[in-house]
């Protein structure tokens, strides 16, 4: 078993300078325990944001639904289309650290604004291959 989640961008909006861009988010957990997040970061040259900890951490109770934000920097043009950019989690279910990898696809307005859409979800216990990092 590993832990369940479902990843919505609910808006993104301009954020100072050119490129940058606040991305409000929602995340669902449909399985039956909670899960805490730590920390989440989106590491793709396209569309990234340097690692954001959650001081408390996130708490997503089973079957609950939270938001958060992110500050993202994407200054493509318009139509661009980015495949396999990451939204990656580090968290703590059932008293173990796990990282959750969300892959997604950016696509570029005409207006020039990122969306994006969910392509698959990863789980990966953090340790399980001997490393802990």
């Amino acid at each position: 078993m590993a832990p369940e989640v479902c990843l919505r961008q609910l808006s993104a909006r301009r954020a100072g300078a050119a490129g940058q861009w606040r991305i409000r988010w929602q995340i669902d957990n449909p399985g039956a325990d909670a899960l805490s997040i730590n920390s989440v970061r989106v590491p793709h040259g396209q569309f990234k944001a340097d690692e954001q900890s959650l001081v408390p951490p996130l708490v997503l109770p089973a079957g609950g639904i939270v938001e958060f934000i992110s500050h993202v920097h994407c200054d493509e043009p318009a139509g661009l289309v980015t495949e396999n950019a990451f939204v990656i989690f580090h968290c703590q279910w059932r008293g173990k650290p796990w990282r959750i990898f969300i892959r997604i696809r950016v696509t570029v307005t005409d207006e020039g604004v990122p969306e994006t859409a969910v392509e698959l979800v990863t789980t990966q216990q953090v340790g399980f291959s001997g490393i802990s990092n």
